[in-house]
């Protein structure tokens, strides 16, 4: 229904460097399907420490949950994390996973990044800042479309949601199945706060790299 309605952020595949051990690999259209309806989401953003290429693009790519099968194939000898409830939700079905990620980073990666998990009543989202570059990643916790990037009637739905460019945050209907666990999500908000990130990346739409203070103050406020 809303095939080219977006302008990807191109050039799509290739890596893009944010700072030194760290970039950002743009991804190709993701159709997402729900019952009679088909609906784009905007390019994947990817971020990997360069000397762990292997296993931090598996764990981004797993993380958000989207391809699994083919990132195990691309990447055969990585570990494949599970965000909590995973495995119960049967996502896991595409994939065999060898590990479940958790509130701590583990040991495998805990000195380039630290984690955490913002919980609510249908889904948990792991986050996770690398310090060297002070770089926030998140997935669906903040989505931040631009809407000079995408044509009607897309465009209004993402309106309608609430999370487009310069007003990032969780959207609408996503959000109310968080509102249940409010006092968690705080905890987790005020964590990502007080690593002070000099940007975030995101799955969904434009990095956020001016005041990602203020706009993870903003995204969050309805928990804060």
């Amino acid at each position: 229904m809303f095939a080219k309605s977006l302008t990807l952020h191109d050039p799509i595949n290739v890596f893009k460097p944010l700072a030194p051990a760290i970039g950002v690999v743009d991804g190709p259209q993701v159709f997402m399907a729900c019952p009679g309806l088909s609906f784009l989401k905007n390019s994947v953003h990817h971020a990997h420490d360069s000397g762990r290429t292997r296993q931090w693009r598996s764990l981004a790519a797993l993380a958000h949950g989207l391809r699994r099968g083919a990132c195990r194939q691309a990447f055969p000898d990585a570990l494949a994390w599970a965000s909590p409830g995973v495995r119960e939700r049967g996502q896991g079905a595409a994939i065999v996973f060898d590990c479940d990620l958790g509130a701590q980073a583990p040991e495998e990666w805990r000195d380039a990044l630290q984690q955490a998990v913002i919980s609510g009543s249908f889904m948990k989202e792991v986050v996770f800042f690398h310090e060297a570059s002070r770089t926030l990643i998140l997935t669906d916790a903040i989505e931040n479309f631009e809407l000079d990037k995408i044509k009607p009637p897309l465009r209004w739905l993402m309106r309608a949601a609430g999370a487009y460019h310069p007003h990032g945050q969780m959207p609408v209907d996503l959000r109310a199945t968080f509102l249940p666990r409010r006092k968690e999500v705080r905890a987790a908000a005020e964590r990502m706060i007080a690593w002070a990130p000099g940007r975030v990346v995101l799955s969904h739409g434009r990095m956020i790299d001016e005041n990602p203070i203020a706009a993870l103050r903003y995204a969050f406020r309805w928990a804060l």
